[in-house]
């Protein structure tokens, strides 16, 4: 959504405390030690900082947020989480490990774990979602539930010429005319895993991400930015560089 003025983020505020009043809002961070694609992924440095380090100050720099708490079986991440004035919970090898345990599993064990009435759940691997995001997610999750929403998810728009792997197209008519601009087709989201929110009993009970019926909320391409390979955080990082020295 990009980053919000000061006056939109008061706004932010007293839209949530108004239509919440004292639901309390934790925040789950997710970082095991150990990663396949990226090895200790959450450990590396974009622009200078640990991811587990970015999201942790970010996240406590939300004025909606009332706790952050990092589920971790690495020592260094405690450390790190424990420097910083955060919750730190230790989660068991099992719930860790990917190839054995299941993300409901995983997060059961995590949201059964802690206490509250609104649970985000936030990855450090998207290091460009700041915290006037999260309060601007949760000021939206607020007028959604009113509205019937169960949940909130991030996600992004994808305008473009997609094929199955099947190699057919899937969104657009290749020989039709006039050619199909990739700005009038119809728009895609996909879910980016940057932001989840969720009532933390709703939550617990069906040991996922989002309800039913979640509500959008879409966030820019960098702002979703996922670094989920070396190439994402050679990217990740250049970025950050650039914009830490154009501040």
């Amino acid at each position: 959504m990009g980053t919000l003025a000061f006056s939109d983020s008061v706004s932010a505020l007293l839209g949530y405390r108004m239509i919440n009043g004292n639901k309390s809002v934790v925040a789950i961070i997710p970082a095991k030690g150990v990663s396949r694609r990226v090895p200790a992924k959450n450990l590396r440095t974009v622009g200078g900082m640990s991811l587990i380090e970015r999201k942790i100050k970010q996240l406590s720099s939300c004025s909606l947020i009332d706790r952050v708490v990092v589920g971790s079986d690495s020592d260094e991440i405690r450390q790190i989480a424990e420097r910083n004035g955060t919750e730190y919970l230790n989660r068991e090898p099992y719930f860790c490990d990917e190839s054995r345990c299941s993300a409901n599993e995983m997060i059961e064990d995590l949201v059964s774990r802690v206490s509250g009435d609104i649970v985000l759940w936030a990855h450090c691997t998207n290091p460009f979602v700041e915290a006037s995001d999260y309060a601007l997610a949760l000021s939206m999750f607020s007028t959604a539930a009113a509205d019937g929403y169960d949940s909130l998810m991030s996600v992004t728009r994808l305008q473009s010429h997609i094929w199955t792997g099947d190699k057919k197209p899937f969104n657009f008519e290749p020989l039709r005319r006039p050619h199909q601009l990739a700005s009038t087709l119809e728009p895609i989201f996909f879910q980016d895993g940057a932001i989840f929110i969720q009532p933390r009993p709703n939550m617990v009970e069906n040991s996922y991400f989002y309800g039913l019926n979640p509500y959008f909320f879409e966030l820019s391409q960098l702002s979703s930015l996922d670094v989920n390979t070396m190439d994402d955080l050679v990217l990740a990082d250049c970025i950050m560089e650039k914009r830490q020295r154009s501040e």
